[in-house]
């Protein structure tokens, strides 16, 4: 039995705080999370109560939070940190450490931003 999320507007959460809940997840678990997302929402009001501009969500964002979490999820030293465009992590423990790049992200839907409307991405 899998355990996934419902979907997650990722540009409205925060990145480091996803990517511990998910990788704590899988490591209790068993390996067994999915994670389903939506790389824009659709609710412009709810996009702005969270801080994030309306016009910078969708594949970058969608592509900021997968590189960031790679960056905790994979981390082989006592300390990671990572700078990109919308995330910069100063160096700290990457813990939990999972390897849990295997956690499948399903990406999906429907307006222009959304990057390949409704197939798996990785």
């Amino acid at each position: 039995m899998k355990l996934g999320t419902a979907v997650a507007v990722l540009p409205i959460r925060n990145a480091v705080h996803n990517a511990r809940a998910l990788a704590t997840l899988d490591v209790y678990s068993g390996g067994r999370v999915v994670l389903r997302a939506s790389a824009s929402g659709w609710l412009r009001e709810e996009a702005e109560a969270m801080g994030m501009p309306w016009d910078h969500r969708g594949g970058a964002q969608r592509g900021a939070h997968r590189a960031s979490w790679r960056a905790l999820w994979c981390a082989e030293g006592d300390l990671v940190e990572f700078h990109g465009e919308f995330h910069d992590l100063p160096p700290m423990d990457p813990e939990p450490p999972t390897g849990a790049t295997s956690i499948p992200i399903l990406i999906g839907g429907h307006s222009d931003i959304s990057p390949r409307a409704g197939r798996a991405h990785r």
